[in-house]
């Protein structure tokens, strides 16, 4: 008894959570959230900015948090083996990817595996009980033969008409007796390839969803340099500003810019226009709402958009493709590199806010948030490549009370923007989900309510003809009624 309590209250739990799902979609907001903090967190590397203590340890949380702590391990242990530098670096992020891929393959197709053994147990243990219950009944039969006396009077006697109605339904129901029901493999076997197909793609799009910030960023470190001026009749050198052990204009340097452009193909470019090509391939079944296998599949690319915007995580690649992998190689540690980024930013939330991709409008509003925390990070991060230019002392004892006034920067007062436009998304996202349901919640208590219009209507049948407030009209008899 207790055990199916259990039982119950654990499905009670399943439908309660499976209920809030699909009404409040907390999943998407995560999504949104998850996406504004893999971007973030990349941006100190990326545009060479120094921030102050608390700022950059909070962004290097989330850092190892969103890279599922892969980030440490492509550091200290690669290290600790010798295999320090850019070049391990890149293969190592290369790699993972499709190594965690091809473990989550391995892993669905054991448990199918498995699982097709188990019913294969099972089916044989249902033919052998099916067999002895064939044996039983043929027993019964040959003992209730005519030979025996009972059987002579009950089948000789032709007043007896139920012992004629008992033979023949027993002879009957044992002839008729059905096999053991079991279903073939080839029955469920298409079912069961396409759910294993859809489960590790979905899966695999997950992992290339999460990874793919920091591989983009690590493919474009191989191409910019710090660049010196040449001393007399001397060229111009230059040395990797990813590994500073490896000068330009070199063999070694050429072989890993090969292998950092195949990198840029196989992750940045190819997994853009991979999605562009699945998202077209279903594109039918999306917009007639005609669902298959491989639109299910790659439900994680549009389940949370309208039908008309279907293509936005597009937008989202895109996005991360020009903030964290493209602008990596234009003007590295600059004032233009930052600015870029933040009419980057601007631009997208202009064309978000047109757009309105998302179905839910909470969800919208969450994107939005998140969007211009973003913008107003970017902002703070131009601000601070003024700030670490005025901080010098010697150009502070060269300047003037009024300059000073001008020109400096309250660095508390900035690291505390920085802060919240950091925090603010994930803030944004609570207050928004509970706004939601406060108004979910209001929206139906009013529903459950009698409407005020319904109370007309009911005076109306009970004024009967002499009341003077509601005149019912007779409808006119149809010809059949006549």
């Amino acid at each position: 008894m207790l055990r199916l309590k259990q039982r119950v209250s654990h499905t009670r739990l399943f439908k309660l959570v499976k209920r809030v799902v699909a009404r409040y979609t907390p999943q998407n907001k995560f999504k949104i959230v998850f996406v504004f903090a893999q971007i973030v967190s990349q941006v100190p590397s990326v545009y060479e900015i120094s921030m102050p203590s608390p700022v950059d340890f909070y962004l290097e949380s989330i850092s190892t948090v969103v890279t599922l702590g892969l980030t440490s391990v492509a550091t200290m242990p690669l290290e600790c083996v010798g295999l320090a530098g850019y070049q391990p670096r890149l293969i190592f992020w290369m790699i993972v990817p499709i190594m965690l891929v091809l473990v989550v393959a391995g892993i669905m197709l054991s448990s199918a595996s498995l699982f097709r053994a188990t019913q294969g147990v099972k089916r044989e243990a249902s033919r052998f009980l099916g067999r002895i219950s064939n044996s039983r009944f043929s027993g019964r039969r040959r003992s209730s033969n005519p030979d025996s006396s009972s059987g002579r009077r009950l089948s000789s006697n032709p007043d007896n008409s139920s012992g004629r109605r008992l033979s023949s339904l027993s002879e009957s129901s044992i002839s008729n007796l059905p096999e053991p029901s079991v279903t073939t493999d080839a029955a469920k076997a298409p079912m069961r390839n396409s759910n294993t197909f859809e489960r590790t793609l979905e899966l695999s799009l997950v992992i290339m969803f999460v990874l793919y910030p920091k591989v983009t960023m690590v493919a474009f470190e191989g191409f910019p340099c710090y660049w010196f001026e040449p001393v007399g009749d001397a060229p111009a050198r230059g040395w990797l500003r990813a590994d500073v052990s490896i000068e330009c204009t070199t063999e070694e340097h050429a072989s890993l810019t090969t292998v950092a452009w195949t990198a840029v193909v196989i992750y940045p470019v190819g997994l853009f226009f991979g999605c562009l090509v699945m998202l077209w391939k279903a594109s039918t079944a999306i917009v007639s709402d005609k669902p298959t296998p491989f639109s299910r599949a790659i439900s994680f690319l549009y389940r949370e958009y309208k039908v008309k915007t279907y293509w936005w995580e597009l937008m989202e690649i895109l996005r991360k493709f020009l903030l964290i992998g493209l602008l990596v190689t234009i003007e590295p540690g600059s004032v233009i590199q930052i600015v870029m980024g933040t009419v980057v930013c601007a631009t997208y939330l202009m064309v978000q806010l047109q757009a309105q991709p998302y179905a839910k409008p909470f969800d919208n509003y969450v994107a939005q948030g998140s969007s211009f925390s973003m913008l107003m990070f970017f902002f703070c991060c131009v601000l601070y490549k003024y700030d670490s230019l005025t901080a010098s002392d010697d150009l502070k004892r060269k300047m003037s009370s009024e300059q000073k006034d001008d020109f400096l920067l309250p660095s508390t007062l900035l690291a505390t923007v920085l802060l919240l436009s950091v925090a603010g998304s994930l803030g944004v996202a609570a207050s928004l989900v509970v706004i939601q349901i406060g108004l979910e919640r209001r929206l139906e208590s009013k529903t459950s309510r009698p409407s005020k219009t319904s109370r007309p209507t009911q005076l109306a049948a009970s004024a009967g003809p002499s009341s003077s407030l509601f005149v019912v009209r007779p409808t006119p008899p149809t010809n059949l009624q006549a």
